[in-house]
């Protein structure tokens, strides 16, 4: 039993040796060996199936050596975003929103073809594929998606010697409210090429939008990507600058060269002002028209029904109201939806409760609910200050009328209703009526202010 034993331990031990030495012949971790149907002769023999070594043959590290193939004959990285028909109406304007005259060709190419409009009041086309076409530069694709665009080129004033000398800004403007717009300037400029330039586009003395655009050559496309809105019609400026503080030594000095030595110019910044025009003059006139007619009709609105409220109040409590000898104020007053009701109230003992409440719970509320409706405002972007004025001078209508219901039923000997607890209790409900009438006033004014300056 112990030769048995002491063999076994001796095969354990030959076996490994023989595996080395053998594998050490070939340097290889397996043997190649030719089928019946391939020779040593055969060229694939002899040229795919050389022996593989770490010397003869750089390593490649694949993440994954069996790639995920897409849907469709391309590799992924061969594939290309399909274009997408557009329709464009397209015009040609001056600064002022004035259709130009005459055949007017534009730095563009229309699916490689040039672009020209006509005189009048634009025109459209339609295709796949909008470029630039300025001297001195590639051509650039202008970024547009598909659906329905509109196109205003404005020709800028002619300036010489400047920091930019431009022909066209060009602002389009998307259907689709997701998309975005797009402006694209042409310009020429002294400035060495890889300077910044500050561009801001301003409405309303509000800056809209703005990027950093960079320097090419002398002469430049940039093409600006703007946040979506609601545009109105209008001239915008369009203001470029160069920072002093924001560029080298290097191209501080240039630019001194340029402009001159002067110790004034020194540390100073360099600026261009051009135009960007939003449709034309007469849709301009058009848009301000339906802006003011609205806000027009919103302050009549406020002001009938506080006089409404004003008089009902009033006469609730056995008084009149001095504005009933006021013919103007009487005369818009009457005019009010709700006029007739306001007047069949009564007066203390005989006062109807139950139609007051009716009319400030649900109808006058109603009645004002259709100018704070969610788009009800004609572009709001046009005047922000009074488009959010608007809510709070009706939030404050509202206010104004549970004050004045808490003195009628205070006057006639009744608990303050619960309805009418929407007030700050800062002062006594006549104080806080006085002060609310107040701060209506001033909401009115300011509106009326902004819409229709009495000094233009």
């Amino acid at each position: 039993m112990r030769s048995w034993s002491s063999l076994l331990l001796l095969l354990l031990f030959l076996i490994p040796v023989i595996s080395i030495w053998w594998y050490s012949r070939a340097d290889l971790p397996f043997e190649v060996m030719p089928s019946s149907s391939v020779k040593e002769s055969d060229p694939i023999f002899n040229e795919g199936l050389q022996p593989v070594t770490p010397e003869s043959t750089p390593i490649e590290r694949l993440s994954n050596p069996e790639p995920e193939v897409f849907q469709g004959e391309k590799e992924p990285d061969q594939q290309v975003e399909p274009k997408e028909d557009f329709e464009i109406w397209m015009r040609a304007l001056d600064d002022q929103g004035t259709p130009l005259e005459g055949d007017i060709s534009l730095p563009l190419l229309l699916d490689g073809n040039p672009v020209t409009i006509s005189a009048g009041e634009g025109q459209r086309i339609s295709g796949r594929e909008l470029r630039t076409s300025y001297p001195g530069t590639e051509s650039v694709l202008i970024p547009l998606g598909g659906g329905k665009w509109t196109l205003d080129a404005t020709q800028q004033v002619k300036s010489f010697g400047g920091l930019i000398e431009s022909p066209w800004a060009i602002l389009g403007r998307p259907e689709q409210p997701d998309q975005r717009p797009a402006l694209i300037i042409f310009g020429h400029t002294p400035l060495p090429p890889g300077s910044r330039l500050r561009a801001q586009l301003i409405g309303e003395d509000r800056v809209l939008d703005g990027g950093i655009l960079k320097t090419q050559a002398e002469s430049n496309i940039w093409v600006l990507s703007l946040n979506p809105r609601q545009w109105f019609a209008g001239r915008l400026s369009l203001q470029m600058a160069w920072s002093w503080e924001a560029s080298s030594q290097f191209d501080q000095n240039r630019v001194l060269e340029i402009r001159g030595s002067q110790s004034e110019l020194r540390e100073s910044d360099w600026e261009w002002s051009g135009s960007v025009m939003v449709d034309t003059a007469k849709v301009l006139a058009q848009q301000t028209r339906e802006i003011k007619d609205w806000y027009r009709r919103a302050l009549e609105e406020v002001e009938a029904s506080r006089d409404l409220l004003l008089v009902a109040g009033a006469k609730a409590r056995g008084k009149r109201a001095k504005l009933v000898k006021d013919d103007e104020r009487m005369g818009k007053m009457l005019l009010h939806p709700l006029a007739p009701e306001l007047g069949n109230l009564g007066r203390k003992n005989s006062f109807n409760f139950k139609r007051w409440r009716r009319l400030i719970d649900e109808e006058f509320p109603a009645h004002w609910r259709v100018w704070l409706e969610k788009e009800a405002i004609p572009y709001p972007d046009r005047y922000p200050g009074p488009a959010r004025n608007v809510q709070l001078m009706f939030h404050m209508l509202n206010k104004y009328s549970r004050l004045e219901s808490t003195l009628i039923y205070s006057s006639l000997g009744r608990d303050r209703h619960i309805n009418d607890f929407v007030a700050d209790f800062d002062w006594d409900p006549v104080t806080e009526r006085t002060q609310t009438l107040g701060k209506l006033r001033n909401f009115i004014d300011s509106i009326d202010e902004k819409i229709q300056p009495r000094n233009p």
